[in-house]
């Protein structure tokens, strides 16, 4: 625990495995009131002053999580999985926003997973991949006129990317062994807004390409040769300012 804002923390964590599978398993929480501070917290205070009572306003905090995975091994591989989940509700310090009692509450998932195999090939050192789907969300609230929480803005990203490549087995040169890695990446993101927020929704999408090679001339000297070649399209709403702001 805290004694500067009466906060704990706890967390469980488990891990297990058999045979050819593996498990692990996570969850976390937090909680904290508003700290403490030797003086107040404001240089220029509205007249009256807002009381502070040796607290600084508006500066509680919640989080939790947690977190599941598992991984298959076999003969030259193995492939796994996992999720987690984070959520939190924290104020924000500051005049105006303890006066609104600002605060923010997000949420967060995550599925990714992840695998690589070596085959019996006279060519092939490993196939490899990666992927992975987040969900993000978070409401900006505070009390309205009536002094009810309201949800003045809202942002979500949701965001997925994948990637794989192949690397081969070393190749004799007479300058000496040559690898490779040859790979692609692909990537999709999309922020959608709401109420009064600054940003507008907007979509991004990416696909690339790479190589690397590298040639082994001596225990203590080798080359190497890298390349990648990438798309990045926006698509987005625009703004039109007034002239004078």
């Amino acid at each position: 625990g805290t004694t500067v804002n009466n906060g704990w923390e706890s967390a469980l964590l488990l891990d297990a495995g058999g045979r050819n599978a593996a498990v692990h398993a996570d969850v976390y929480g937090r909680r904290a009131d508003d700290y403490r501070i030797p003086s107040y917290p404001y240089l220029f205070p509205p007249d009256p002053a807002p009381a502070a009572n040796s607290r600084q306003p508006n500066s509680s905090l919640r989080t939790e999580g947690a977190a599941v995975g598992g991984s298959y091994l076999f003969d030259g591989g193995y492939a796994g999985v996992a999720i987690s989940r984070f959520t939190s509700d924290y104020h924000v310090p500051g005049l105006e926003a303890a006066a609104s009692q600002t605060h923010i509450r997000l949420e967060q998932t995550k599925i990714t997973t992840k695998g690589e195999y070596r085959p019996q090939s006279a060519a092939i050192a490993a196939v490899r991949y990666w992927a992975g789907y987040s969900d993000y969300k978070h409401d900006e609230i505070g009390l309205n006129d009536i002094g009810v929480d309201q949800i003045a803005a809202t942002f979500k990203n949701r965001q997925s990317e994948g990637k794989a490549e192949l690397e081969t087995l070393p190749i004799t040169t007479p300058l000496g062994a040559l690898t490779g890695i040859i790979g692609s990446q692909i990537a999709h993101s999309q922020l959608d807004t709401s109420g009064e927020a600054l940003l507008l929704p907007a979509r991004t999408r990416t696909a690339a390409g790479y190589f690397f090679n590298e040639m082994q001339h001596a225990p203590t000297l080798r080359t190497q040769l890298a390349g990648r070649i990438e798309q990045v399209k926006v698509t987005g709403t625009a703004v039109a300012f007034p002239p004078d702001f």
